[in-house]
């Protein structure tokens, strides 16, 4: 029997787009498992609806009956979390924050001192909690990378600069002024569909010979070549960690 599974998540240039990405990974793993799997996001703006729809997904607009609801969305806390319960028999959250909530099962993948502790008395008493890295949600492709990790030297040729999916603050361009009058071999320059100054930046990266790329589904590829990175923290920072490239997070 098919079991049907609606994600609710939403990215913005405000929100960011890891929630959505960290929630495409494990779609993608539903759906190879036989689930059918539908998306249930607002069209905010800098939303990524065209993007998890061209990787096969239908997205919602209002809530449905389904077998179960993931949730990963720091502005949907207990209340919604309740009042989706006769919508479906399973809920299922994904936080980071240590918020209070109404469900099934929670992960939540980051280490912090009290990590395996601070979600008691938060949950119900029947909840099954994820708690710690080893339940990273990782792409396939820096599971792949991670099979073939190299040795980098100390001296950096190659950099990597990625401020996040939507960089609402302009990371970006203030990182590009600081490399303005230093040289390196190659410099990677990834943005988001949603970032607002993606057009500037690529006419900088145009006039530098620095190479562009925007909303790429090779990061991974990226991340091998580089011998240094900056970027944003959040979920990149496990994607760096993960496959062993040096960086510095702001």
């Amino acid at each position: 029997i098919m079991m049907n599974i609606i994600i609710r998540t939403d990215a913005s240039i405000e929100i960011g787009s890891g929630h959505v990405m960290r929630c495409l990974t494990i779609a993608k793993k539903l759906r190879e498992k036989g689930c059918c799997v539908k998306f249930w996001m607002k069209p905010l703006v800098g939303n990524l609806i065209d993007y998890v729809m061209q990787e096969g997904f239908e997205n919602l607009e209002e809530a449905m009956f389904a077998d179960m609801y993931i949730i990963d969305h720091y502005e949907l806390g207990i209340e919604w979390e309740q009042n989706i319960r006769p919508f479906t028999k399973k809920l299922i959250v994904i936080d980071d924050l240590a918020r209070t909530h109404d469900c099934d099962l929670l992960l939540d993948q980051n280490i912090v001192p009290n990590y395996e502790t601070r979600y008691d008395g938060k949950v119900p008493s029947h909840c099954v909690k994820l708690l710690g890295p080893k339940y990273l949600i990782m792409r396939d492709e820096f599971i792949e990378a991670r099979a073939k990790l190299r040795t980098r030297l100390s001296d950096v040729r190659r950099l990597l600069i990625f401020m996040g999916g939507s960089d609402p603050t302009n990371e970006t361009s203030k990182v590009l002024e600081a490399l303005r009058t230093i040289q390196f071999e190659c410099i990677d320059v990834v943005v988001g569909n949603s970032n607002p100054m993606k057009d500037t930046i690529r006419e900088i990266c145009w006039e530098r010979g620095y190479s562009y790329h925007c909303q790429i589904d090779y990061m991974a590829k990226l991340m091998q070549l580089a011998d240094f990175a900056v970027g944003a923290g959040g979920g990149t920072t496990w994607e760096r960690c993960y496959v062993g490239l040096p960086s510095s997070a702001t």
